[in-house]
């Protein structure tokens, strides 16, 4: 999974810079994964999930650390960050299916992300997102790359 991420996020860099950008939190993501994988010496996600279930880790996100375990104050949960990543998989299924009927990219991201990442998003990070995608190039430039 972790090189597929990495496969995508350059694939996102080639596209756009701005888009990669409003995407870089999935590189952030992948480097958690990473780490985690050598902290706990398995390749398995599952298991690192489950030790973590075990340990009641599964909920921290480094920022409600001091409410649910004080001990581990930086701690970011693989548990939480699958389930962001599980959505990011998403967004990517709903863009490369719109991809092929869709008129324009630009329209693609657009409805791909107010479908699955939206959601769970604020508002500033929604209009963010909205103005990153309109600097969206032409399906022209993204085909080659596909």
């Amino acid at each position: 999974m972790l090189t597929f991420l990495e496969h995508v996020l350059y694939f996102m860099s080639e596209i756009s810079s701005v888009i990669s950008m409003a995407f870089s939190d999935v590189d952030e993501k992948r480097k958690i994964l990473d780490q985690h994988q050598k902290d706990y010496n398995t390749a398995s996600l599952y298991e690192i999930v489950e030790k973590e279930i075990a340990n009641n880790l599964h909920q921290l996100n480094g920022e409600n650390n001091k409410k649910i375990n004080k001990d581990y104050k930086t701690y970011v949960s693989a548990a939480r960050t699958v389930n962001v990543l599980l959505r990011f998989f998403k967004f990517l299924k709903q863009l490369f299916t719109r991809f092929q009927t869709e008129v324009t990219f630009k329209e693609c991201v657009v409805e791909s992300y107010k479908a699955e990442l939206g959601p769970h998003h604020a508002w500033l990070v929604r209009k963010g997102a909205e103005a990153a995608f309109c600097a969206s190039p032409n399906r022209d430039k993204v085909t080659p790359l596909i």
